[in-house]
């Protein structure tokens, strides 16, 4: 393997060294995609690098999630069930705190990746013990997960903080070590929670990307990601993401937030927004704003309420 990893950030150096087998544990929330988690499970058995589990979280699905999961008996896929629905972040934590590999990685039940993903993701963590974060590239595709013949959606290739952009859609994998060093996954946000955990494991060790697709992204009307309301609201928690890093780093040398760009993001976003998502009033917001504490996310709290 030749593909060159690039630093994305290195504000923060960690020692993440694994062994020459890594158990890779891939964590999957699934939530109502009894008609898509098939393909997602079957590219987990296909992978060229067999020592991985995959451990899925139903998030109080009301269809038939469960029992599509159910049918593959292989005892490397562990299922956990809430037993109502509590959101992604949560989904991700629950799987974290039950996987035990030394590398975990993010997979959409609506999503797959390539049969080599796992070998050559691995391979990059072990070369590589100073990174907590490690992302390739990912392929768009349509319904039936054939690709649309977009470009590859890439992460930038030259140095730059994540405080300062993250770019969407990627195969992401992470060190557990350097997972455990974090607050984990954001359980009051709705959305961009991946978005969450990028800046937290950057404060904790190296980022990098390589420029390889080794993910397939589905595209379809009820991704999240997809449909008017929800891109605004995803850009409206996206933003939130950052002013928690900006608050989490007061007296630390790591960089801060531009306040220009996160006022921007405030302003494109609406209480509206918020309402669509259940955050009826400023006493249920407030978690969520835990750390965003500048003005301009008060002064929207005050409109809130």
């Amino acid at each position: 393997m030749d593909t060159e990893l690039v630093i994305n950030s290195d504000i923060a150096t960690g020692d993440f060294a694994i062994s020459a087998n890594p158990l890779f544990s891939i964590l999957m929330p699934v939530y109502n995609r009894a008609h898509m988690a098939k393909n997602a499970i079957e590219s987990i058995l296909q992978q060229t690098h067999k020592n991985w589990e995959l451990v899925i979280v139903d998030d109080g699905s009301d269809d038939k999630s469960m029992e599509v999961c159910g049918r593959y008996k292989d005892s490397r896929i562990i299922i956990e069930k809430h037993h109502k629905n509590l959101g992604v972040g949560a989904g991700f934590n629950t799987a974290a705190s039950i996987s035990s590999g030394q590398i975990m990685g993010l997979l959409g039940s609506d999503d797959a990746l390539e049969k080599n993903a796992l070998e050559i993701m691995a391979e990059q963590h072990k070369r590589n013990p100073q990174f907590s974060l490690i992302t390739s590239s990912q392929l768009p595709c349509d319904e039936q997960l054939k690709p649309t013949g977009e470009a590859p959606n890439f992460r930038a290739t030259t140095y730059r903080p994540l405080i300062f952009g993250i770019e969407n859609g990627n195969f992401v994998s992470f060190k557990r070590a350097a997972y455990f060093l974090t607050e984990g996954f954001e359980q009051q946000f709705r959305s961009a929670v991946d978005h969450d955990l990028f800046l937290k494991l950057e404060e904790v060790g190296n980022v990098g990307f390589f420029d390889q697709c080794l993910y397939r992204y589905r595209q379809h009307a009820k991704s999240v990601s997809q449909g008017r309301m929800t891109k605004k609201s995803l850009f409206f928690f996206t933003g939130l993401t950052y002013g928690a890093a900006h608050e989490r780093r007061r007296n630390t040398s790591f960089p801060r937030l531009p306040v220009n760009k996160y006022h921007r993001m405030m302003k494109n976003s609406s209480y509206k927004h918020l309402r669509y998502h259940g955050l009826k009033s400023r006493k249920s917001i407030a978690p969520a704003f835990q750390y965003a504490r500048h003005a301009l996310a008060l002064q929207f709290l005050s409109k809130a309420g």
